[in-house]
């Protein structure tokens, strides 16, 4: 495609092969292997003795006000891998660190996979890449029966379960995990051994702001941002520290085409921006042009991806003419339990995990089980939702959506994606999580203001009573599904 401005962003690949390719101009060595990659995404490489470091994107240390760190800085404080996966803790931002000692290899990536990690279970040269399709196509790998089966039971826009692809030989790596390249072994990164007290919103509050406030000072200064905003609670958090770095800051909300005239998710954004004085832009729906959905399909294959989310993306692209936009991904699963509110842990079934994937293959359960006794089976201690939050739906289902904004170049960040941040909200209530009292509270802290205007409250009467009570919420999560199962069949039948 002619158009710079829709090159791959965090697009890489590592294999044993040192030569470059139109995709991967830049090549540097890391141990036995070799990390290809393009010059739109920030690299740094150090060597010394036998042990090197690359960094593949933006690594913020959340303790610190240095700006990105070096891979010098982190080769002087690490003598082991569990060096470095001790201060990957405090570390935020989007990225992957490669390291290499005694002719072993590792690669660490973000907190919750931000770029997309498949990796060949083969022996084969190429090892692993952000695209699947392309890993498959350079390794020789067709699609495996059963796999294929489960991708097909549900909509494209969701995520198979755990870390299964439609390739046996090809699995993808899941946040809490760090891939050894060299043997193509994926090993959970244990958070917490023991129960840890919980923490009050006001705790919890007190230690993440400190960090959060450095992502998105980096980010600031790094890019000229554009803030999304609804009228919910996750974007209103996220403009609340943007706003605090540079109160010129754009916000913006996009008008779909199948929206209703007094939608609150455009008229509280209306209204908070005159308020408080702030640019305010509201965007239309553009479809992307035949170019780049052959583009994408190219890049990221036929059928792998989903068109609306396409849209989306080429919106904001469209929009922000190369500036940067941060997300509230993360806020929204941890920071208010969307999926599961307040459900007892012992509810949480391989069954329960299968409707919240909206997948509905039989054959699903089997990995979901697995992924649930591989937890079990470990020494984390950090419950099952906020697990599964974390490592199905940012991990696999976000790593969709970032997938789509890599490849048409449109950054794409988060200010809460560190360890740091996410795993001290999980020790407050989840009940008090799910009534949205940490975000209250940021919001309290940050920029009280941005609280004189109420939440968009959109819900019909079914919603809300649904939302009352967490049995009623499981009760609808099993009727919802059954009817949405229903729909997809019938769906299905009727093309």
């Amino acid at each position: 495609m002619d158009d710079h401005r829709f090159r791959p962003l965090f697009s890489y690949l590592i294999n044993t092969i040192e030569s470059t390719t139109d995709d991967y101009p830049l090549i540097y060595r890391i141990g036995t292997m070799f990390f290809h990659c393009n010059e739109l995404t920030y690299v740094d490489y150090y060597a010394e003795g036998d042990s090197s470091i690359l960094l593949f994107g933006d690594v913020f240390d959340t303790r610190s006000d240095q700006h990105c760190l070096t891979a010098n800085d982190l080769l002087r404080i690490t003598f082991s891998v569990d060096d470095l996966l001790n201060n990957e803790k405090e570390y935020g931002g989007k990225y992957l660190i490669v390291y290499s000692t005694n002719n072993h290899v590792y690669l660490i990536p973000d907190a919750t996979c931000s770029i997309p990690v498949f990796y060949s279970k083969d022996k084969g040269a190429n090892i692993c890449s952000d695209r699947c399709s392309y890993l498959a196509q350079l390794e020789g790998f067709i699609e495996d029966r059963e796999l294929k089966k489960i991708r097909e039971l549900s909509d494209v826009y969701q995520a198979m379960p755990s870390d299964i692809t439609i390739y046996k030989n090809i699995k993808a790596l899941l946040p809490n995990h760090y891939l050894c390249v060299d043997e193509r072994k994926s090993i959970r990164i244990i958070n917490s051994k023991d129960t840890l007290s919980p923490l009050t919103v006001q705790e919890a509050a007190d230690i993440i702001i400190p960090r959060i406030e450095k992502l998105a000072y980096f980010y600031s200064h790094k890019y000229e941002l554009r803030c999304p905003l609804t009228g919910g609670k996750d974007s209103r958090v996220v403009l609340a520290f943007l706003y605090k770095q540079n109160a010129g800051i754009k916000n913006y909300t996009i008008i779909h085409d199948t929206s209703r005239q007094n939608d609150p998710d455009y008229d509280v954004p209306r209204v908070l921006s005159k308020k408080n004085n702030m640019v305010h832009d509201e965007i239309y729906d553009k479809e992307p042009t035949k170019e780049i959905k052959q583009y994408v399909d190219d890049y990221l294959g036929r059928g792998t991806y989903s068109h609306r989310t396409l849209l989306i993306a080429y919106t904001i692209k469209s929009y922000c003419m190369g500036n940067g936009i941060v997300n509230g991904d993360i806020i929204g699963q941890i920071g208010k339990c969307s999926l599961h509110r307040d459900i007892p842990e012992f509810m949480a079934s391989k069954r329960y995990f299968r409707r919240k994937l909206h997948n509905y293959s039989y054959r699903s359960l089997k990995y979901i089980q697995e992924w649930i006794d591989e937890i079990k089976n470990s020494e984390e201690k950090t419950n099952l939702y906020d697990l599964f939050s974390i490592e199905n739906r940012m991990g696999r289902w976000a790593g969709q959506e970032n997938s789509i904004y890599n490849t048409i170049g449109q950054p794409y960040m988060n200010i809460f994606n560190s360890r740091s941040i996410i795993y001290p909200c999980t020790r407050v209530s989840r009940k008090e999580r799910a009534n949205g009292f940490l975000h209250l509270e940021l919001l309290r802290q940050i920029n009280d203001q941005l609280l004189v205007v109420p939440f968009g409250m959109d819900e019909s009467s079914i919603e809300k009573i649904a939302r009352s009570s967490w049995p009623l919420y499981y009760i609808s999560s099993i009727l919802k599904y059954c009817i949405e199962k229903m729909n997809f069949y019938l769906r299905r039948r009727l093309n």
